[in-house]
This record gives C-alpha cells, sequence and structure tokens, in this order.
C-alpha cells in the first residue's frame, strides 16, 4: 500500500490506529519516523511549558496538552507496527512487573 493515497484508502468500519496505520503505509518509513519526532517534540515543548508557566499570563492549557497527546499517540501507533507490536508489548509489561516488584 506504500505510495497509495489516502483516497484508495477504505476507512469503513475501522477503528481509529487501523486509519491511522493505512494513513502511515501511504508514506515511507523515514516519513513516519520525522513525524513521530516532530509530534513527539511537541508534545515535550508543551508538557515543560504547562510546567514552566503555570504561574504567567500565558499558561499551556489542557487542550494543547490534549491535542499534543493525541497527535504522539497516533505515532506511537506507527511506531508499534514498523518496531513490532508484540515486541513493545512484551516491553511494557516487563517494565509494569519490574515496577510492581520494587513496591513489594
Amino acid at each position: 500500500m506504500q505510495g497509495a493515497t489516502y483516497k484508495e484508502v477504505k476507512k469503513e468500519k475501522l477503528s481509529l490506529r487501523q486509519r491511522q496505520l493505512q494513513i502511515a503505509a501511504c508514506n515511507d518509513k523515514r516519513f513516519n519516523l520525522d513525524k513521530a519526532i516532530e509530534e513527539f517534540s511537541e508534545l515535550i515543548l508543551a508538557l515543560i511549558q504547562k510546567r514552566t508557566k503555570a504561574h504567567t499570563s500565558k499558561p499551556v492549557k489542557n487542550q494543547e496538552i490534549i491535542d499534543e497527546i493525541g497527535d504522539a499517540k497516533r505515532y506511537l501507533w506507527v511506531l508499534e507496527q514498523i518496531y513490532g507490536k508484540e515486541a513493545v508489548k512484551e516491553r511494557i509489561e516487563y517494565k509494569i512487573n519490574q515496577q510492581e516488584k520494587k513496591l513489594k
């Protein structure tokens, strides 16, 4: 599907994740990686500004954080597709198990 136009991609009864992955399939891997970096950078910047500008005349609104989380999450789905959803799931399980051990 790489190189296909979005108009060629059917979106009937697909989850948001599936629709995003179909959109990403129209782009090459490098573009998707660059886009992920961009979206994560924007989320980081918004979170830093939320902390540092909380008591100024221009605090960051929660909606700005929500917008950036949504953008970043879309590209987390893409990265899981690129690097292996199951491998990511296994890593999450491992990290949660490690944290639970520390709490005991």
